[in-house]
């Protein structure tokens, strides 16, 4: 089995490398790291990890829950956020992002690796339902058209009954005469 590729957006160099040795420390594959939002924007799409570690303040225009917003639609790419800010105001903001996961530097490496298990789990599980929904639907189409193109059967059916009733009918028609 492949190891969980994670991508780290943290604007201290330190921290970040802290962050990275902790990962790989844990079995995890660190595929990339950037200071700035802008950067992330541009190399996720490009290294498709499975979970994004994100600060919230970041170096450049874009702090971590712009980014993650604009991560969340377009790659459904699960965020969780690291920041040592727990403001109530802040994580509000943050809640709008629907992250997978929010940490409090610092902490405990233990933490990180629980909270990006539960983050993963619940993306899969996400994912699973999605799939569900779609083959239901695809299901209750098929079911549809089987019912209709039935239906339609069933009146040919009944006209070749008839027409074949009709010529037995005539058959015996001309016989008798």
């Amino acid at each position: 089995m492949s190891k969980t590729r994670i991508y780290i957006v943290e604007d201290e160099t330190l921290i970040a490398m802290e962050i990275s040795d902790r990962l790989m420390h844990l079995g995890y594959e660190v595929c990339g790291k950037a200071a700035r939002g802008e950067q992330a924007l541009e190399e996720i799409p490009l290294v498709r990890p499975d979970i994004v570690l994100m600060d919230i303040c970041l170096a450049g225009e874009l702090n971590g829950i712009d980014t993650a917003a604009k991560l969340r639609q377009p790659l459904d790419v699960p965020v969780v956020f690291l920041s040592a800010f727990s403001d109530d105001a802040l994580l509000k903001e943050a809640l709008g992002t629907e992250p997978f996961g929010y940490l409090v530097k610092p902490f405990e490496e233990r933490e990180l690796h629980a909270t990006l298990q539960a983050a993963l789990y619940r993306h899969r599980m996400e994912r699973q339902r999605i799939h569900s929904r779609k083959l239901e639907n695809q299901l209750q189409i098929a079911g549809s058209i089987s019912h209709e193109f039935n239906n339609l059967l069933q009146v040919i059916m009944g006209h070749l009954t008839l027409a074949r009733t009709a010529l037995q009918s005539d058959d015996r028609h001309i016989a008798g005469n």
